[in-house]
């Protein structure tokens, strides 16, 4: 496992170097040809590992759902195991293999095979599977993901209907899921309801109170947004996407200061998105800590050339009068866009000051 660890961290770094290179314009076909060496290398130890896991005595076998999951050929292995299962297994033995609330092996490893096909996007496909399944043993798990499937699909009537037939999933999960559904058909009290019904039944209620707070928010009701955003702040403040939405929020109200501090929070946990360094650049300018979105600024250019970069790092030289500065970056911003209406305005008054 330590190898196969190794080369998803070398992917990771391609990955990235693969997004810098294409937004400087730069050749990417050498870093390209090393991603897909690489991906080919971790599919062939993946391969390795899931062999070793096809069993000799089957109470003692392990599987890393991970693992499958990113096995291009995991159904076919997970049909071969099926084979190795009664189909009346009832035992109340407990194994590594019954995932995802499944009450045994075998279902767990059908189970396993229609998540495999939602985790590659393959929701019609996905469909298929759990709607059979449901119609053979109408059994609540495979409901649940069969209605899981259908709102990937934005299907989303039948999706509530195989909910409610969904009863021995966990009632939380049915709930937060319910809310998914009528936040996506904008009936924003029925999302409400589900979300806060969600959150008290649940013993880790995180996951409901972002998706509860984000739901919020694409109502337009961004004060409320950051109440419920806040709460989750107090349970765990590093959980993903909570720091830029808190940050986005801030903007919105016009809380610049606590925008920056969001922003600053949140690039922490993703120092190489670029996304969130352009947001606290801009954030700080509008804080009017000019020397900091000078700093962020610059250190975006670093990595991609964008015209409002340039045209932002302008107005902040602006600020703190050092004109020869700004003129150089509303230049810059008019070589990658000659047309840009207000670069062109700025730097005309960026030259006044210096005439």
């Amino acid at each position: 496992m330590a190898e196969i660890t190794t080369i998803i961290e070398q992917v990771k770094e391609l990955q990235f170097e693969l997004q810098k290179a294409e937004f400087n314009d730069e050749p990417t076909e050498p870093l390209q040809k090393s991603y897909t060496d690489l991906t080919d290398e971790l599919a062939k130890q993946l391969e390795v590992e899931l062999l070793n896991l096809l069993p000799k005595q089957l109470p003692l076998l392990t599987v890393n759902k991970s693992r499958l999951l990113l096995d291009e050929e995991a159904p076919q292995y997970l049909r071969e195991l099926l084979e190795n299962i009664s189909l009346h297994d009832d035992s109340d033995e407990t194994t590594l293999l019954k995932l995802d609330g499944a009450k045994s092996e075998h279902q767990g490893l059908l189970n396993l095979i229609g998540i495999w096909y939602i985790y590659h996007d393959q929701a019609e496909a996905a469909a298929g599977y759990f709607r059979e399944l449901t119609d053979k043993t109408k059994t609540g798990l495979y409901s649940y993901n069969l209605a899981y499937a259908l709102v990937m699909q934005k299907v989303f009537t039948p999706a509530l209907e195989y909910l409610e037939s969904s009863d021995d999933v966990d009632q939380a999960l049915i709930e937060h899921n319910k809310a998914v559904i009528y936040d996506y058909l904008g009936r924003y009290a029925e999302a409400n309801e589900h979300f806060q019904k969600a959150i008290e039944m649940a013993e880790e209620p995180e996951t409901s109170l972002f998706n509860w707070g984000i739901s919020t928010l694409s109502f337009d009701k961004t004060k409320e947004a950051q109440l419920i955003l806040t709460r989750l702040e107090k349970l765990d403040n590093e959980y993903p996407g909570l720091q830029l939405h808190l940050g986005e929020i801030s903007a919105r109200l016009g809380d610049y200061q606590a925008a920056v501090l969001a922003f600053q929070n949140a690039l922490q946990q993703e120092p190489d998105n670029l996304n969130i360094l352009e947001d606290l650049a801009t954030a700080s300018l509008m804080a009017d800590q000019f020397e900091e979105a000078i700093n962020y600024f610059e250190k975006y250019l670093t990595y991609a050339k964008s015209v409002s970069i340039y045209n932002n790092l302008g107005a902040a030289y602006l600020k703190i009068q050092q004109y020869e500065q700004a003129v150089e970056a509303f230049e810059a911003a008019l070589e990658l866009q000659p047309q840009h209406k207000q670069s062109r305005n700025n730097l005309k008054i960026a030259k006044s000051y210096l005439a």
